[in-house]
């Protein structure tokens, strides 16, 4: 994806820094599992916690969390403020003749719209980062605690991913065919101030240009929009429903199977408890990369962010 290049080439050592981070604390997440486990597991299974480790082992959460996320907020703000200049520079730099080929209305688009939408994507992927280390340090639990379990778990999580991408497939094309409608849009905008004269004296004009031209964009933006949210949601849910199916097969088939142990089955119980908000997150967060990576897309199709056409010092001034 090209939002995670995107974060690389700012710092690499710093993503780095910020996986690492990331990866503690999933891996304490994990353990902190084991210490919630061993916490309500039946005396017979021979577990042991205590308060001092179930503190120590949330304050490394937490901290490792907390830098992991620092760190990537960081690099995430440094490289937006990076893609602004470069834009600007790229606007004043390039010939007048390719700024009035490209249109205002697309400009403005870039330098507003698409710079906010890769911005709130940007800021998603600390969160989506530590949800990763959790849902890893967890499963890695669940694989110790009992391997059939871990293997019917990744097979559900992974059919639940194919359904979700094989939806997304669709998302990403009206999510690109959504962000030239706002081209439009802000092109109708951009007449709408301009004109605003001429269609104030002309009713036939105004009421054309207000129902074919501005309402017409609009509406295909909106249907747009809640075609690929609708799909998105539609995705999201078969996934839920696959594993809470997953759940139910456990609980009541295979536990009964293979007879696995009372304790066996409440690690299992809150391992996927403890699954259930990073996995919600994560997948909530999912359209957001999708329209950070469609208008970081945009941004290079309009040469504007990659290179500047002239070297700014060489205008007059």
């Amino acid at each position: 994806m090209k939002l995670i290049r995107f974060l690389f080439s700012v710092s690499k050592t710093g993503i780095a820094a910020a996986v690492l981070m990331g990866l503690v604390g999933g891996a304490a997440n994990a353990f902190l599992v084991t210490q919630i486990n061993a916490a309500v597991a039946p005396p017979e299974a021979g577990l042991e916690t205590s308060w001092p480790r179930f503190a120590i082992t949330a304050a490394v959460v937490i901290v490792a969390g907390l830098l992991s996320q620092i760190l990537l907020i960081r690099l995430a703000q440094d490289a937006i403020y990076r893609l602004r200049a470069r834009l600007s520079a790229g606007v004043v730099s390039a010939p007048l003749e390719h700024i009035e080929r490209l249109g205002t209305h697309r400009l403005l688009a870039t330098l507003t719209e698409d710079v906010r939408t890769l911005s709130m994507a940007v800021s998603a992927i600390p969160s989506m980062c530590v949800d990763i280390a959790t849902i890893v340090g967890t499963l890695t639990y669940l694989a110790i605690l009992s391997t059939p379990l871990f293997a019917i778990q990744v097979a559900a999580t992974l059919v639940a991913i194919a359904i979700v991408e094989s939806f997304l497939s669709h998302v990403r094309s009206i999510f690109r065919a959504a962000r030239e409608q706002e081209d439009e849009l802000l092109n109708s905008f951009n007449a709408l101030s301009v004109g605003i004269k001429e269609l104030k004296g002309h009713r036939a004009r105004r009421h054309a240009f207000m129902e074919n031209r501005l309402r017409g964009t609009a509406d295909d933006l909106r249907d747009k929009n809640v075609q690929a949210g609708v799909r998105f949601s539609v995705g999201q849910n078969l996934g839920q429903v696959l594993q809470l199916g997953t759940m139910a097969l456990i609980l009541f088939g295979v536990a009964k199977w293979l007879e696995l142990p009372q304790e066996t089955m409440v690690g299992y119980v809150i391992v996927t408890t403890f699954l259930a908000m990073p996995m919600q997150n994560f997948m909530s967060r999912i359209p957001e990369l999708i329209r950070g990576d469609v208008s970081l897309k945009k941004i290079e199709m309009l040469e504007l962010s990659m290179e500047a056409l002239h070297d700014e010092e060489s205008l007059p001034y």
